[in-house]
């Protein structure tokens, strides 16, 4: 390819499989790829969403706590947690 000439992608070069967050990375409610978070820790752990904000709207919203969690792919301790947390910072 010559300098100035666009790459002309396609679904063989970056497939659409997205995460255990959602299907499909184009219609993933994160704000940022779990992929591109930076890892906690020295040893890398798993990446954490940086914005909770789509399992706190579900819990708002009157999901219960086992659906928010088979939605999002995270325990039901998680969805506990992240609401705990959420509440104590608000106030």
């Amino acid at each position: 390819m010559k300098a100035g000439e666009a790459a002309e992608l396609t679904a063989d070069m970056h497939p659409d499989v997205g995460c255990r967050w959602s299907p499909s990375c184009l219609a993933c409610p994160l704000p940022q790829c779990v992929h591109d978070a930076p890892r906690r820790g020295a040893g890398g752990g798993r990446p954490r969403p940086l914005n909770w904000g789509p399992i706190l709207a579900a819990r708002a919203a009157g999901e219960l706590r086992a659906e928010v969690a088979a939605r999002f792919g995270v325990t039901e301790r998680t969805v506990s947690r992240i609401t705990s947390i959420s509440s104590r910072e608000a106030a």
